[in-house]
């Protein structure tokens, strides 16, 4: 799995890493900043390419395009021409989260209250 390293969504940033600490995966960060494409080559044979985030809100809400190829030539010149070179531009994210609890598995006792939200903010007094 290829992410970009500054990924302007934490919690899937922070899950990958997570993921990729307690399992077999091979996640690497892109250092070249971000890109618009979302690609999944499969056994080399079919190739999913476009805009879609691979999540619910891109496939019910979001208006995004999605083509899937299984031409070789296709799926060569994406290999030759935009993974190998970002693969290359990229860094292995190695198993430093094991033992860290993602931010998303943060107990009810660790969130702040909504008093002590709200203290000084104004609200709640008379």
């Amino acid at each position: 799995m290829l992410t970009p390293e500054k990924n302007n969504w934490k919690y899937f940033r922070d899950y990958a890493r997570w993921e990729a600490s307690r399992c077999d995966l091979n996640l690497q960060l892109y250092a070249k900043g971000m890109s618009h494409l979302k690609a999944m080559l499969i056994d080399d044979k079919y190739l999913i390419a476009g805009s879609s985030n691979f999540d619910i809100l891109s496939y019910r809400l979001y208006e995004e395009i999605v083509a899937i190829f299984s031409d070789a030539n296709v799926i060569t010149q994406f290999r030759e021409r935009v993974m190998i070179p970002d693969l290359a531009a990229s860094i292995r994210v190695e198993k430093q989260m094991k033992d860290r609890r993602p931010a998303w598995e943060t107990s009810r006792e660790d969130r702040p209250k909504l008093p002590a939200l709200l203290e000084g903010s104004g609200e709640g007094r008379s």
